[in-house]
């Protein structure tokens, strides 16, 4: 199963040709795409552009941003493989609303950010009593969301 980066690198490389493109045609196509992605993303495109060709690797959110981005692409990254649907609910809600990273951290209780990232990747699971303050920050969101 690939990672997330590995998403991104095959999503640009299968994108949607005409019948015989151009070596110009791809290179405008993946352009525009990578500048799309930047956008989406809150990166800069030479930032997307050297993840596609493994110069530089995805970190803290913009990979939380991407990850959820494939998915949106039909993608499954491997690392969603060991996250609860509660923490993926929690990750989508950060990646895709624009709900602040920090201010979630600080709601979970967490003396570094750091560890929600932690939490958010799958490295470490939440107390019952986080996962409580979880279930309630995403019927918060749904509730604001149908507002």
């Amino acid at each position: 199963m690939p990672n997330t980066q590995e998403c991104l690198i095959d999503f640009l490389a299968s994108l949607p040709w005409k019948a015989e493109p151009t070596e110009w045609e791809k290179l405008q196509a993946k352009r525009h795409a990578i500048n799309e992605i930047a956008l989406k993303l809150g990166v800069s495109p030479r930032t997307v552009y050297r993840w596609s060709i493994k110069k530089q690797r995805p970190i803290g959110i913009p990979l939380l941003k991407l990850r959820y981005l494939m998915e949106d692409y039909g993608y499954y990254a491997s690392e969603f493989a060991g996250l609860t649907q509660q923490i993926r609910s929690l990750g989508a809600i950060i990646a895709r609303s624009g709900v602040d990273y920090n201010v979630v951290a600080r709601k979970l209780g967490f003396s570094q950010s750091a560890n929600l990232f932690r939490v958010l990747h799958g490295q470490c699971g939440l107390s019952a009593r986080r996962q409580r303050i979880v279930e309630d920050l995403i019927s918060e969101f749904i509730a604001q969301a149908q507002a």
